[in-house]
């Protein structure tokens, strides 16, 4: 509405051609598209800016939890392994959670079959003991020849 006021007031000025007024016209309208354009663009910085920082504090909660998580289930592991083994020299398993796809599991200083079974036991009875997982079943060789 603005522009249009201004052309006819320009209308009215003597001696002005339409050539002259045709152009103002078009400069003005470049001139407010290239003003939308910046604050459309500011607007698009603010909010990649916000998406980040709760990007940020989504890992920053993800890797919190898992901390959480692999505190209690290892230390309840190593309860586990004291309460079975009654000796303190077998280490329990140790369960690492380093991203939400990608973990480690391991008995430190064992690497037999036995303690890989141990661990795996171990873990399922640690994982019944936190959470409210009503059954496990395994379809493991432990399983099949004990």
């Amino acid at each position: 509405m603005k522009i249009k006021d201004e052309i006819t007031q320009t209308k009215t000025v003597p001696n002005m051609s339409q050539s002259i007024l045709k152009e103002y016209a078009r400069i003005t309208t470049e001139l407010n598209n290239l003003h939308e354009a910046n604050d459309n663009f500011d607007e698009l910085e603010r909010l990649k800016k916000v998406a980040s920082d709760y990007a940020q504090t989504r890992d920053e909660v993800i890797n919190q939890q898992l901390l959480q998580i692999e505190s209690s289930v290892n230390q309840q592991m190593r309860e586990i392994t004291l309460e079975i083994l009654h000796d303190e020299r077998h280490m329990p398993p140790i369960l690492r959670l380093e991203k939400l796809n990608r973990y480690t599991f391991k008995t430190p200083n064992d690497g037999g079959t036995g303690a890989q079974y141990r661990g795996l036991i171990t873990f399922d009875l640690a994982n019944m003991a936190i959470a409210p997982v009503p059954f496990v079943v395994h379809d493991l060789v432990p399983s099949k020849e004990y």
